[in-house]
């Protein structure tokens, strides 16, 4: 049953006060973007570097070659690989406008740019990995970074001429080559692959594709991942379905994502994917709401919370309990003072927190796993501040603790659905 709990009021006049800082779907886009250019300490500029010298270079929707930026410390043996998030393209209309501009577009990417905040920051708030090598990759795939079609093609139902590229995961590919053979990783000792939203999707995808990488290149590397707010695949009702009481036809939003099967998907190759699809063949795995699909049900092994448990390289978790995007963009709810505002909220938080508990905290990988989810009314994480702490303890101090084994405390969860708290820290 879905209740309307009792912070209603409370939560209205807080939501009123905070109502001009919930970002749309593209102003998502753009204000992660801002805060990753943002200027930070000196030594922190990020050199752009175009992805060529590989055997097959991995191009954006435009055809446009597909780059990195790198901050590199010669006197370090550590990466951080970041994964820019962004959405996926939705549609074909959408595909198109993303491939006249960066999420689909190298062309007016600059030559340099400053490391971001968080992770990628170089000052006192990072002293666990200020002086990291650091990688940010643009993401301009719109194929959350699962991609590995050589061709360009239009694997859109529309009919159209158009034709892009979707190579995700190829640049990924192309981001390890280059590194290696260019800026020392052979001999790299650490290597964390992270990023937000899409970026966050990403990082679970390929987690275990670049510490399989490193094996097969003789890399004697400690491999770790930190996907950040990637937990999208959910079955959940979207804002109108909820409010009418009646059932979504497409819970987890499969018609955004089901194209992607024509682009020779990670999702549907790597070997997570492959143990998930033979689970589901012999009966093991039974996933719901994925009936009528075009490949049968493995396709949801794709999703994130589903292939979660089949991904073997030892993970770090991050994600807000309630989930703006989820909430506000893909769940469709208005920007209102409404009590029916604040149910779906409840509803979304509810069916996220509940997915993490069940998968992360008590599922099968929690003896190596690692979990930071505060009660915020927020998209990406905050890396530092208070607002979004969890009994004291900051996402920078949970995850250095988790990787450097300081502390058995590797889960950390905050549950409420105090409306004073989910916005304190809300963006």
């Amino acid at each position: 049953m879905r209740i309307i709990r009792t912070y209603i009021l409370s939560f209205l006049s807080l939501l009123l006060l905070h109502h001009d800082e919930f970002v749309s779907a593209d102003a998502v886009g753009t204000a992660s973007h801002e805060q990753e250019t943002a200027v930070s300490a000196d030594g922190d500029t990020m050199t752009r570097v175009f992805l060529n010298e590989v055997s097959l270079p991995p191009k954006c929707i435009d055809g446009s070659p597909a780059a990195m930026y790198i901050a590199r410390n010669k006197s370090s043996t550590k990466y951080i690989i970041w994964l820019q998030g962004g959405g996926i393209c939705e549609n074909l209309d959408d595909c198109i406008q993303r491939s006249k501009g960066e999420l689909g577009s190298s062309k007016s990417y600059d030559p340099t740019r400053q490391a971001s905040r968080g992770m990628l920051q170089n000052n006192d708030d990072n002293p666990d990995f200020r002086y990291w090598n650091k990688i940010f990759v643009p993401y301009c795939s719109g194929d959350v970074w699962a991609g590995g079609d050589a061709v360009a093609s239009n694997p859109f139902p529309d009919t159209s001429s158009w034709t892009g590229f979707f190579q995700g995961h190829m640049i990924v590919d192309a981001v390890l080559n280059t590194t290696r053979d260019q800026f020392g990783m052979k001999d790299a000792t650490d290597i964390i692959l992270t990023g937000c939203s899409a970026g966050g999707i990403g990082a679970f995808l390929n987690c275990d594709f670049v510490a399989d990488y490193a094996k097969a290149n003789n890399i004697d590397a400690k491999v770790r991942c930190r996907p950040e707010a990637g937990w999208f695949g959910l079955p959940m009702d979207t804002y109108a379905y909820f409010t009418a009481n009646s059932t979504d036809p497409d819970p987890r939003k499969l018609q955004y994502s089901n194209w992607t099967a024509k682009i020779s998907p990670w999702t549907l190759y790597s070997p997570a994917a492959q143990e998930c699809a033979a689970a589901v063949r012999n009966g093991s795995e039974v996933i719901d709401f994925c009936d009528g699909q075009a490949l049968g049900p493995v396709v949801c092994c794709g999703l994130v919370p589903v292939l979660y448990k089949y991904i073997k390289t030892p993970m770090f978790v991050t994600e807000n309990t309630a989930d703006s995007y989820q909430v506000f963009t893909q769940g469709g709810c208005p920007r209102t003072t409404s009590p029916k505002t604040q149910a779906f909220v409840e509803y979304v938080h509810d069916a996220i927190t509940h997915s993490l508990v069940h998968e992360v905290v008590n599922g099968s990988m929690a003896h190596q796993n690692g979990l930071f989810a505060p009660a915020c009314l927020r998209h990406c994480s905050l890396w530092t501040e208070e607002t979004a702490d969890i009994r004291n303890v900051s996402l920078a101090t949970a995850f250095g603790d988790w990787y450097f084994e300081r502390n058995n405390n590797s889960m950390h969860i905050n549950p409420s659905m105090n409306p004073a708290t989910l916005l304190a820290c809300a963006d």
